[in-house]
């Protein structure tokens, strides 16, 4: 039975990432990462590279539909000169206060917004329905009423799923929320913190980036690192918590902040405080390495290849004919145990908007083929 494609969803802008909002907090780091190798790269043509991929990552931000990550690139853009005229050492008192008072000003307007997001029919309130729809304040919800039935360890790593479940509200499912029926994350960091390891999570995570920012700016004054690296961090790191504030981390996300940390590290600690290690240390660490090497072809293989094959979302959607949605059904929930259950949502999410598409007679046509798609 051929389908109608008017009832396919649309792409949703990401590329092989997921979406724009993904996409988006991937241009930031390589926007902070290219910013780094403008200063500091040892060669003209390496700092000049690094000048043309920042304007070109920053204009494709700016392409993208990801607002969060457009939201927070103007905020670099705004808070970088400010900054630096505040932390630089050659900057007199008045300026300081003036720099000191616009921070200030701009970090209470900021509050004043969030806090109107939550306000029903207000302006920021409405300007954000619009944008992201009202599932994402319901799901802010369900993580809060979470959080607080267990504040301090909160309901174990990726456990939001099971959280959402029993603190589910009738809003999900109905046009109420848009349609939406499920949400595996917050879609807020500090929410999938809380929710997620509670207030110890929380304040571990704070306490990392206000480390790492510690870290780095002592550097800065001793000479280990130049005044405009350390403004570039901490112009980022604040960006990217506000730009978490509306969107979750990723893996590829993951990866590039481990390496920010692995970068302040490295310019913010002295080489001779690097303990030298004994042979038999040495013979032990090199061992270690050639069993993770070995082992690692088959950990990327069923942690990430594997899923990867098993994951034929495209192929659900760009299938003409019933016959061939049922054989990527049972190919997705058959094969890797990593992520089944997202992918049994988004099948069964699938197959609800198809139905939903559907004249009567189509579903009458369809019904059988239909009972099995959610069987599986």
């Amino acid at each position: 039975t051929q389908l109608d494609r008017t009832f396919m969803p649309d792409s949703m802008g990401g590329g092989t990432l997921g979406n724009s909002t993904f996409l988006g907090a991937y241009l930031l780091f390589c926007i902070f990462f290219a910013s780094i190798l403008t200063m500091e790269g040892h060669r003209r043509w390496m700092r000049r590279l690094g000048l043309i991929s920042v304007v070109t990552f920053s204009l494709l931000v700016f392409m993208t539909s990801a607002l969060a990550a457009k939201g927070a690139l103007l905020g670099i853009l705004i808070l970088f000169p400010v900054l630096w005229v505040l932390f630089s050492p050659n900057s007199t008192r008045s300026k300081r206060l003036l720099c000191t008072v616009f921070i200030t000003m701009f970090f209470f307007l900021f509050v004043l917004g969030f806090v109107q997001l939550f306000v029903p029919g207000s302006y920021v309130n409405q300007l954000f329905l619009s944008f992201t729809g009202p599932a994402r304040l319901g799901a802010w919800q369900i993580a809060w009423s979470a959080f607080f039935d267990r504040p301090l360890f909160g309901w174990g790593l990726d456990n939001f799923p099971y959280a959402f479940a029993v603190h589910y509200i009738p809003c999900f499912g109905s046009s109420a929320c848009g349609g939406e029926i499920w949400f595996d994350r917050a879609h807020n960091k500090v929410l999938d913190l809380l929710v997620d390891g509670g207030f110890l999570l929380f304040f571990s995570y704070m306490g990392l980036l206000f480390t790492s920012l510690w870290a780095a700016w002592n550097a800065s004054r001793v000479g280990q690192m130049s005044h405009a690296v350390f403004i570039t961090i901490l112009t980022f790191i604040a960006a990217y918590f506000v730009q978490n504030l509306f969107e979750f981390d990723t893996t590829t996300a993951y990866v590039f902040f481990i390496i920010l940390l692995a970068y302040i590290s490295s310019r913010t600690i002295n080489k001779s405080d690097i303990p030298t290690r004994s042979f038999y240390q040495t013979k032990i660490f090199g061992y270690g390495l050639i069993v993770f090497t070995l082992l690692l072809p088959f950990t990327l293989y069923h942690s990430v290849l594997f899923p990867s094959m098993t994951n034929r979302s495209s192929q659900v959607i760009e299938a003409t004919q019933m016959s061939k949605r049922l054989v990527v059904y049972e190919k997705m929930v058959s094969g890797s145990p990593i992520g089944v259950d997202f992918r049994r949502v988004f099948l069964a999410g699938e197959t609800v908007k198809l139905f939903f598409g559907l004249s009567l007679e189509q579903r009458a046509i369809l019904k059988d083929d239909l009972r099995r798609e959610i069987h599986l």
